[in-house]
């Protein structure tokens, strides 16, 4: 019994150690050992990790703002981007938008509207939508939802 005990102590520590090493990542630019349809490796940003049935999982943005959960043994390659490389992705993320129908909260409601502009303000990277008329200025992170115009 107590050979049990210990073996599942060791595991415990085993995945207690890989969540801590997979923490490191978080803000990190990571490739997988994953290809999408047309053959390309998976990459992007991590944004989250967490521990579910003993396994530790990543999250990762891609470069079309597209997040997915992929196990941390899929992790591959992991690059520290600069603050500025990583505000330049964002921005060009952000660019890919214009003329895309968004939603954002807006105080007790979700506004609809058309992206028209994006800059780099004071806040951070910021859109302008077109909102049935009316042009609205909100920082890029407050979007929930984009559709195709």
């Amino acid at each position: 019994m107590s050979q049990f005990a210990s073996l599942e102590q060791m595991a415990n520590l085993n995945t207690t150690m890989r969540l801590s090493g997979a923490q490191n990542l978080n803000g990190k630019f990571v490739a997988l050992d994953v290809r999408d349809s047309s053959g390309v490796q998976e990459s992007g940003l991590v944004r989250a990790v967490f521990k579910r049935n003993n396994e530790v999982y990543i999250t990762v943005e891609d470069g079309n703002g597209k997040i997915k959960e992929y196990g941390y043994d899929q992790v591959t390659d992991i690059l520290d981007m600069s603050d500025e490389i990583q505000g330049n992705l964002n921005f060009i993320n952000a660019s890919a938008l214009i003329g895309k129908t968004v939603e954002i909260p807006d105080k007790e409601n979700k506004i609809q509207g058309i992206i028209k502009e994006v800059y780099k303000g004071q806040n951070g990277i910021m859109v302008k939508v077109d909102v049935n008329g009316a042009i609205k200025e909100y920082p890029y992170n407050y979007i929930t939802s984009i559709k195709t115009t």
